[in-house]
């Protein structure tokens, strides 16, 4: 196998900025995707990339601090899409708002996935993050 980067035809290394998947902030990385074929017509045009879902730096602190909700939807095919809704609650909000069953996991993952209407019922709906770069 051969370590070198084929370059793309227009687009030579194919630079794009990693984000984080929760806050869609850099991440201060860089990937090098070359001549990667994707069928991904965004992927392609935009300079910003994905690569995992492992927290960012903030993302982490806001962790430490209280628990992170993120806003999501589901698209026609059921995946889960960020929306931009970012806040960071206390345990207590936690635990006087939502259900007992689903309070424990928030509380050890320190992350959860609110869907668009309940973060609305929660009164969220004016916490977001600037304009996502994706």
């Amino acid at each position: 196998m051969s370590k070198s980067i084929r370059l793309h035809p227009t687009r030579g290394l194919n630079p794009k900025l990693v984000v984080c998947y929760f806050c869609h902030r850099e991440k201060n990385e860089l990937v090098l995707l070359g001549n990667v074929a994707s069928s991904n017509r965004e992927v392609q045009d935009s300079k910003y990339l994905v690569v995992d879902k492992k927290p960012c730096e903030w993302c982490r602190e806001n962790m430490a601090k209280g628990i992170v909700l993120v806003e999501t939807s589901k698209d026609s095919t059921g995946e889960i899409v960020i929306r931009g809704g970012y806040a960071v609650v206390t345990e207590k909000f936690i635990r006087r708002t939502l259900n007992e069953a689903v309070v424990e996991g928030m509380l050890k993952h320190r992350l959860a996935f609110i869907e668009s209407d309940a973060w609305v019922r929660l009164g969220l709906d004016d916490h977001e993050l600037p304009t996502c770069p994706l």
